[in-house]
């Protein structure tokens, strides 16, 4: 299940980096800077997934009585590790923060998927229809010509 939501959050920042790259209209030179950063972070995010992930995530239910309160947390917490990502696009790289707020969406992804008894086919289901059309479009896209 852990390598199955690394797997989204994966997606998740390639299509923000896309998305980044396609609005900003950058420079050809910082584009292809910016193009070998994310092949970096990309090569780097699929060597850990393709290792055996084993995290011991405790029961989550008792966090999941807060109803539309703990939507909110989530919602920050995804925030937080878009505010991270963003300052490592910027060099300005705080591993620490980025690992913990890493986990904190992690458990976050858990507690919905718990909450709306979304199972694991569900979600190899999804990331299996999601990374092909992304593959589909990133052919498609200048951003990798």
């Amino acid at each position: 299940m852990v390598s199955l939501i690394l797997s989204v959050i994966m997606a998740t920042l390639m299509y923000f980096i896309n998305a980044w790259n396609k609005n900003t209209k950058p420079h050809e030179r910082k584009k292809r800077k910016m193009r070998e950063k994310v092949e970096l972070v990309i090569s780097r995010t699929k060597a850990e997934l393709r290792k055996s992930v084993e995290l011991d995530i405790p029961d989550q239910s008792e966090f999941l009585k807060n109803g539309s309160i703990q939507h909110v947390v989530w919602m920050e917490e995804m925030a937080e590790l878009q505010q991270a990502i963003s300052k490592e696009m910027r060099g300005k790289l705080n591993r620490d923060n980025l690992v913990e707020e890493t986990a904190d969406v992690i458990i976050c992804i858990i507690q919905l998927c718990e909450e709306n008894n979304i199972t694991a086919e569900e979600l190899q289901s999804m990331i299996n229809y999601k990374h092909e059309r992304n593959l589909k479009r990133q052919k498609e896209s200048d951003l990798y010509d």
